[in-house]
Formats: structure tokens, sequence, C-alpha cells
């Protein structure tokens, strides 16, 4: 098996550039799938291969980007999915060097899964395993997972290889314009996430702008300790006698594989529109230089698909919220007996709000179907709220089950220092890349002493160690017992917490309201204590954030450990007005429910309305368009990202469907126009399109989708049919992004007249000029508010 880390020790490694670049040069037509000339053409790829070889390259990919079932049916070749991979593997070997690393590549799978697809994780993972299973076979070294945009389609890629094969997983997502992902993953949350999974090495490819992946690879860089792969495209692609070119020269991606190298790049090459003159110059600039150093961030690291948080010494201090609990409420344990998350929602929301970095969830409603109950909040939680989530729960079934539909890093709370604890939860902490929470408890009990405690924090950390986990993965709690526990002292969790630091220097939380369980001044009592734990070493608790006074204590500790870091934001913070906790019942408005992606609360407050006497048309004008602008200003702002963005727009089309029969009785309201939309010739993926088809729905208008890999006479006669005012069309690869002209050129040749809005991951808003588009939309909120300025001039 391959070790890239022994690899790297001779320094920098090359790997090559673009295929289907290649391909288009070799005489491939467009639209054709490039994994097809495997069969066809083979010596076209051997010839490639040899060149990128010859160039410098020892990392070299095979042609197996869109090899899945799911992609090659489309295109028609799903009877050959395992000769297509096979011989891909073979026609890399017999081109190159034994020195040559070959990397088994995989795509994504062009479609979202659930619940903004049909496709299920397992099922998508075992995509992932199968074709991972027919590359390893055949002899791929490694397997690299390439320009993935969803972290949850890459985790399931990452556990189908896991599954399939033992050999090293590389594993790249390629980031939008910022250090961001279309669907909001951050440089930093993908470069926690996947490295507690195991892969050998992670980083970034299919990134337009050089300057960019600097960025995005010096922020991969500070939390891993992972080998880091650097593979940008050729520049931001531009149009050129009806071709897709991209600018960058062999000389100016050689001078930025230096700025690579220093950013903390160990792979680096090329991708989109990148030749063996690129690889060639790169390899000259890097070729032998040994990796810069660096210091990784330490703490203890958890993330939700969009954001991270850091827990740890060198970090400031982590409320959790600790409301979604159903101890002691019964409005919520009956809602949660009944699969109902109204007030799972509202608790995210206010949380958020009121400061909480994390929420801690516990569905403890016991019987068989508590696991399912915390699989279906989970999934409702990542619809709501961006903050990572600690999964609650004694019962191994249900912490499994959230895990599983967890799309970033989670934390598990909690591991006691029981054998039964630590041979059951912590392989699964390790399986699934989660950190967890370690009780300073066994099967004796709580200790009475503090340093009996710290041998059972060091019992977990050595336990987690043993089976690959590391100490930064184990947030350690000393254990809070009531005042009204006969005996209790609570002067011990304060002796504990300052031994975990001085001897292990661990990560530290406690659940700070049990200290004041069964008290009167409660609020008081964890004021109190919770700024006594922090002078002892607290590093963060799972608390009430609608106890005002708490984030007191923890604001004004931030300004006197640091005044010139907290001080402006100190006095920023209190010139506001504060949250309480009768907010709860403020936040259930109309533009809260739709923010929410709530549908039943959305009918709800529809209902409501039409009780009152407001017309159909005035709620959709007045209350659902208003209140979904609201949530488009959120996203552009990037406080929401895509997948709330979908959420909402499903809530406000149920309000729309729910309204459908009063309009239609009534004869109030017209639609808004037609939109017609494709994903043009040659591409077959329509995770954009999808999005953008919700979005106009959501927004009143008449839609047809023709789907994807649509050819230009196809979408010229559904013109001729529908006689839309807007066609809108799709692009995902720069090597179909050309189709977008040919289709614009037969619908003006034909003299349609109607507002033509391309976009897609390589479109920008100078080739839909060049192109001769009416608009270009860089997201569907986006198509939408220009699809109403179009309209409006008319």
């Amino acid at each position: 098996m391959i070790d890239l880390n022994k690899k790297l020790q001779g320094g920098i490694l090359i790997s090559d550039g673009a295929i289907g670049t290649m391909l288009q040069k070799f005489g491939m037509p467009a639209g054709v799938p490039s994994e097809a000339w495997n069969l066809t053409h083979p010596e076209k790829l051997r010839e490639i291969h040899k060149l990128y070889y010859d160039a410098g390259a020892r990392f070299i990919a095979t042609n197996t980007f869109c090899g899945n079932l799911l992609k090659l049916r489309s295109a028609g070749l799903e009877s050959e999915f395992k000769k297509v991979n096979s011989i891909a593997v073979e026609l890399v070997r017999s081109s190159v060097g034994s020195d040559a690393i070959i990397a088994g590549s995989i795509g994504p799978l062009g479609v979202f899964l659930h619940p903004f697809g049909e496709l299920t994780f397992v099922e998508a993972l075992n995509q992932f395993k199968n074709q991972a299973k027919v590359l390893a076979e055949a002899g791929a070294d490694v397997i690299t997972l390439e320009t993935f945009t969803d972290l949850r389609e890459i985790k399931a890629a990452i556990f189908g290889v896991a599954e399939a094969t033992k050999i090293p997983i590389v594993a790249q997502m390629s980031f939008d314009e910022g250090t961001r992902t279309v669907t909001g993953t951050s440089a930093e949350v993908f470069s926690v996430t996947v490295s507690a999974l195991g892969v050998a090495a992670v980083g970034a490819n299919c990134v337009n702008d050089p300057d960019n992946m600097v960025q995005i690879i010096s922020k991969i860089r500070r939390y891993t300790d992972k080998p880091v792969i650097c593979q940008p495209n050729g520049g931001i692609p531009e149009l050129e006698n009806g071709r897709t070119i991209f600018p960058a020269t062999p000389d100016e991606m050689a001078e930025y594989s230096l700025r690579y190298w220093k950013a903390g790049a160990n792979i680096i090459g090329s991708c989109c529109g990148s030749t063996p003159e690129h690889t060639q110059g790169i390899a000259k600039a890097v070729r032998g230089k040994q990796p810069e150093s660096y210091q990784k961030e330490k703490g203890t690291f958890i993330t939700s698909r969009t954001r991270l948080v850091a827990i740890g010494t060198a970090h400031p201090f982590v409320p959790v919220g600790e409301r979604i609990n159903p101890t002691g409420r019964i409005k919520l344990s009956e809602e949660l007996q009944n699969f109902k998350f109204s007030i799972v929602r509202y608790e995210a929301s206010i949380q958020e709000r009121a400061g909480a970095l994390a929420l801690d969830v516990n569905t403890g409603i016991g019987g068989e179907r508590e696991a399912d109950v915390m699989g279906a909040a989970i999934r409702v939680l990542q619809n709501v709220t961006n903050l990572p989530l600690f999964i609650d729960s004694p019962n191994i079934f249900t912490l499994e089950k959230g895990i599983e539909l967890y799309v970033g890093r989670p934390i598990i709370n909690s591991v006691s220092g029981t054998e039964k604890d630590l041979k059951n939860i912590l392989p699964l902490a390790k399986r699934q890349g989660a950190a967890f929470i370690g009780l300073t408890m066994d099967e004796s009990g709580i200790p009475k002493k503090a340093d009996k405690r710290l041998k059972i924090a060091e019992k977990i950390i050595n336990s987690a160690v043993e089976i690959g986990l590391k100490q930064e993965d184990v947030i350690i709690d000393p254990v809070i017992m009531p005042l009204s526990t006969p005996g209790y002292d609570p002067k011990i969790a304060f002796e504990t917490l300052r031994l975990l630091k001085k001897e292990l220097d661990i990560a530290t939380i406690v659940g700070l309201s049990n200290i004041s369980y069964g008290m009167p001044k409660r609020e008081q009592v964890n004021i109190t204590y919770l700024s006594m734990a922090i002078s002892a070493g607290l590093d963060a608790a799972i608390l009430n954030p609608l106890d005002r006074g708490i984030f007191d204590v923890i604001n004004a500790g931030k300004v006197l450990t640091n005044p010139e870091k907290y001080t402006q934001t100190f006095i920023e913070e209190y010139s506001k007005a504060q949250i309480e906790d009768e907010d709860i019942e403020r936040e259930t408005t109309l533009e809260n429910e739709i923010r929410l992606g709530n549908r039943n609360g959305v009918i709800g407050k529809i209902t409501e309305a039409l009780k009152n006497g407001i017309k159909p048309t005035d709620i959709i004008d007045t209350m659902l368009i208003p209140s979904m602008k609201a949530v488009g200003d959120l996203f552009e702002k990037k406080e929401l990202f895509l997948l709330q963005l979908v959420s909402s727009a499903e809530a406000l089309k149920a309000g729309l469907d729910f309204l459908k029969p009063e309009l239609i009785k009534g004869k109030e309201r017209a639609s808004k126009g037609k939109f017609v939309i494709a994903t043009v010739e040659g591409d077959i993926h329509d995770i954009g399109k999808n999005l953008v088809r919700t979005m106009f729905e959501a927004y009143g208008y008449d839609v047809f989708d023709l789907g994807k890999n649509v050819t230009a006479e196809v979408i010229l006669e559904a013109c001729k049919m529908y006689k839309p005012d807007i066609l809108g069309l799709s692009a995902l690869m720069t090597t179909t992004m050309v189709e977008m002209k040919n289709v614009i050129d037969l619908i003006r040749e034909n003299g349609l007249n109607m507002e033509i809005i391309v976009g897609g991951a390589c479109v920008t808003k100078a080739f839909s000029n060049e192109i001769g588009a009416d608009a270009y939309a860089s997201s569907a909120i986006e198509g939408v508010k220009i699809a109403e300025e179009l309209l409006s001039k008319k």
C-alpha cells in the first residue's frame, strides 16, 4: 500500500492536470462523455497520461471522474461500468513509470442527497463503494475524491471508499467565490470534518481564482496534520472562437505554485484548462522543495455544515444551548412522541440568536422509537441552525442514528469511564470522526476526590488514543452535582478542573444547570458558579443561553482577559436590546416560519390570516413574498446558506400550494410568468437547475423543467410550445458551458422573444455577455430577482 507521507519525504509531489481539456485538443466532440474514450480511443488516454508523466507529474488520475453508475447510466454507458473504470487504471499503468502513484478519480454524483434530493445517504455511499471497489481491484494506488461541493456527499464517498478498500483516500472539495463551497461549507469546516474521518490527504481542486486558492490552502492547512493537495484551474474561463479557454500561462501557474507551497500544500498540480505545459512549469518551480513548516491550531474542533467551533484553553469560552431536552417539559415531550418539531425549531433559533455557539440535542423519550426521533430532529435542526450539535443520549442506537444523519463533525455526549462505554461508544466516535465528552465517573460512581477523577479522565483519554483517536478529540467533564445532594462539595469540580489543565492540558466542559437543581435563585447560583469555574479552567458549558446574566459573565470575562480584542465588541453587544425568554412567542411570525422551513407553521399562519379576512392575493403579496425576500437577504449576507434557503423556498411553496384552491375559487391571481429551464447538452448535472426550479416555483412562476443533457433543438421546440417569458440555461462543466451559446444562437435565429438567464459553477458574467445572454445569475435567489427586474422592464 502507498504511504503518502513517505512519498512526500522526497519533497513536493507533482500531480497531473486536466484530462477533459486534453481530450478536446485531441478531437473529442463537445457533449461526448470523456469516460467513453477509455473504450473507443484508449491510445489518446495513454498519450495524455504519458505527456503528464514526462512533464514531471507523479500523481496521475484515471479518466473516471464521471465513472459512477448514475452518471454512466445518464450517458448510456451503464453496461460498461466495470470496464470503463478498470481499463482507466490500466491505461495509466501502461503509460507511466513505476514511481507514479495511480489515483482512481471519483467525482460527485450530480444530485442532492435526501432530504433535498431523492438519493439517500446509504444509496450514495453504495454508489461510491461500487466504483472504488472496481478501481482498487484494477490496481489504483489511492482513491482521489474530486470537485465535491456538498459536505454530506463527500462524507458518503469517504465511508463508501473505506468500506470497499483499504487504500488511501485523498479528499478534495471545490470552493466558490471566497473560501466556501456553493453549499456554504468553509475550507476550515471541510478540513476539520474530513481529517477526522481518517483520510490520507485533504485539499481543493477546480478553483478558478488562483489568489482565492492561496487562501483556501492556508485555511485547510491550519486545521489538519494531513498532507494538503492543491489543484487549481487554469484561471477564470473565457470564450474564444466558440471554445472555452483558460487564460493562465504555464509561467503564471508556476509562480502561483510557489505560493501554494508557502501556504502549506504538499501535492501541487492543476485542473480544468491546464495542459502538460502547465504541469512542467509547476514541476520546475516546486519539485524537490520540502513542505513548509506550519503551526496547526490547537483545541477540540466541532463543525456543522457551515460553521466551526473551537473548544480549549486558546479559544474563547463556548456556551452550549441546553433547551432541546424533553426532561420536565411536557409539551416538548409530547411533540417528540408524535414526530413534531415546532418547539425544536424555535428552541434552536432562539438559542442561536441569544448567543449559543453550539446546541445539545436530547430526545430522551425512551422506547424503541427514540433513535428515529433523534434522526428526525437532526434533519430538522440542520435546516434551521448553522450551529454544531452535541448528540446527547445514553443509548448507543440513538447516538448512531443521530451521527449517521449529521453533516459536520458532532460531539457525542457522553462517554463515562466504564468499560461498557469505552468498549461501545469510543469505536463509534472513531468510525464517525466525532469528538466526545468524557465523564469523570466509572463503575464505582463519581469519586469524591479530584485526583481520582483525574485518573478516570486519563483512562478515557488513553483508551481513546489506543483505538486511533487523539487527545484533542476529547473534552472532559469533571461532573458537577446539585448543591442539594447530601454531602456534595462543589469545590471538587474546581479542583478537578485545575488538575485537568495542569496535568493534561485538556478541553473542559460542565452541565451548568445541574448545580442549582432544586435550589431557589437558580440563575444567580448558576452565574456565580460559572464565574468560579471559568477561573478554574472551564472552557465550555451546557447551559440556558436565555439567562442573560450568564452571558454577562462570559462577555465580561473576555474583556477582562483580552481588552484590546473584546472591548469594542462588548460595547456594541450591550448597546443592543437583550433577548428575553418570551421572545420565543414573538418569534412565531410568518417570516420566521419560512426562515425555519416550517411548512406546517406557514400553513397555520396562512389559515389564521384567512380567518381574519385577509384576501389570498394580499397574503401572497404582503406576507409570503416579503418574508421570502427577507430570507434571501440573509442568504446574500451569508447568515443563511444554500440548503437553508431551499428549505425556506419549499416552505413558501407549501404555503402557495395551500392557497391555490382559494385563488382558483376567486380567480384572483395570475401566474407571474412562464419559465423554461434546462441543463444543456453534454452536461448531466442538475443540482443547480433543481434549486432554481424550486425557487421560481416558490415565487409563483409556471415552471417547465426540461431536465439535463438537453439538446438545443429540444429546448427550441419547448420554447415554441410553452412561449416562456424567461429561459434559464444551466451548465456545471467547462466543457459543456459553450453549448449555452449554441442554444442562444438557435433561439435568436428563430426569432423567439424571451429573456435568457444563464448560470452554473463555471459560468461568469463576462462569459454571459460574450454568448449573448440577457443576464447572469450567480445563485437561485439572484435568478428570481433578475427575472423580476427583466420582466418589469417589459
